[in-house]
């Protein structure tokens, strides 16, 4: 309980099971869901799938602003509110997901042996990351499809668990990108922009909603 009231906290698997920061989210999520329901039943399939990309897109605007926020913050009982915030967004952001997934028509899930393909190197990556990689490629958007897989190579070698096996150079990653993608990667310098740090959160919110994915497969 403790740490959950002084700290500025991100994941929601750190909370206490006793934090009331938990009911919050809970709360949250339960109008998010009358939300929604209610924007489905008036529009066509289409327009409710737009309605979810820009409440996703909202929705990472504020957690932005509150990561931000939180730098400037010293008080303890201003940490657990922000938390508090942080974490409902993000839990919106994860049912705006669930939502679009349903519209998607179902595939059988492809299991990837060691060495199927030429893409999947077992030298370079293990089967995690080249599947968040390849959840990554696919969901995540950056302001230039160039900056997109700059921050993704970021965040596999800087920010990822310690069972993701990551290890492409940045030579063979241009390589990689420029043949899979085809359009040219070669020339792009692979440093953190100036915003890397709210791409971040962007890209763990992508993480915590890949992990519920996964969960949710088995």
């Amino acid at each position: 309980m403790k740490k959950c009231h002084e700290n500025f906290i991100t994941d929601i698997n750190e909370l206490c099971n006793e934090c009331p920061i938990r009911e919050k989210i809970n709360r949250g999520r339960t109008n998010t869901i009358k939300e929604c329901e209610l924007i489905k039943s008036a529009n066509t399939k289409e327009l409710y799938i737009d309605y979810l990309r820009n409440q996703i897109t909202k929705a990472n605007q504020v957690i932005e602003r509150i990561a931000k926020r939180v730098i400037k913050l010293k008080e303890e009982a201003y940490k657990e509110k922000e938390s508090a915030l942080f974490l409902s967004w993000q839990d919106c952001i994860s049912y705006y997901n669930e939502q679009i997934e349903t519209f998607k028509p179902h595939q059988p899930k492809i299991r990837i042996a060691f060495n199927e393909t030429s893409e999947y190197d077992v030298n370079i990556w293990n089967k995690e990351s080249f599947d968040l990689f390849n959840y990554l490629a696919e969901n995540y958007n950056a302001t230039a499809q160039k900056q997109k897989f700059i921050n993704i190579w970021l965040y596999l070698e800087h920010n990822t668990k310690d069972h993701y096996v990551f290890n492409f150079g940045k030579d063979k990653y241009k390589e990689f990108i420029t043949k899979k993608f085809s359009f040219d990667f070669s020339k792009a310098k692979i440093n953190k922009p100036n915003n890397y740090e709210n791409q971040l959160t962007i890209l763990n919110n992508h993480y915590t909603t890949y992990c519920n994915k996964l969960k949710g497969d088995k």
